[in-house]
């Protein structure tokens, strides 16, 4: 999918540049190993600053975020059951398990019905 996301770009430099696509392979890759926080700056540097560039940039951002969002998702789909490779859950599925599993349910009228255990 990067690869992908890199030939898109490479299209859009060259043409933001007025160069043949087979020159700007370097400015690609420096700009897809740039943070998003650093891209615009960089990026304003070796384009220029115009709409182009900037709607060029929020693309390039989106469809690169969407790629790393599926990779995180792929790493975390093969972590072994009850791991989460995420830092940023306050609860764990193990924990939202076990509470599930103690807590009584009850019926309408607030009366405990039955209690789960393991």
């Amino acid at each position: 999918r990067m690869e992908a996301l890199k030939v898109w770009a490479g299209k859009q430099v060259a043409s933001l540049m007025g160069l043949p696509i087979g020159e700007v392979g370097e400015v690609v890759e420096y700009l897809a190993a740039t943070g998003d926080e650093d891209l615009w700056d960089h990026a304003k540097n070796i384009l220029g600053d115009n709409k182009g560039v900037k709607a060029f940039l929020s693309e390039f951002k989106r469809r690169r975020g969407h790629i790393q969002g599926t990779i995180r998702e792929t790493a975390t789909s093969k972590a072994p059951m009850g791991y989460h490779t995420t830092t940023n859950s306050s609860t764990s599925r193990e924990s939202r398990e076990k509470k599930r599993n103690k807590s009584p349910r009850r019926d309408n009228k607030d009366k405990v019905i039955s209690v789960e255990h393991n």
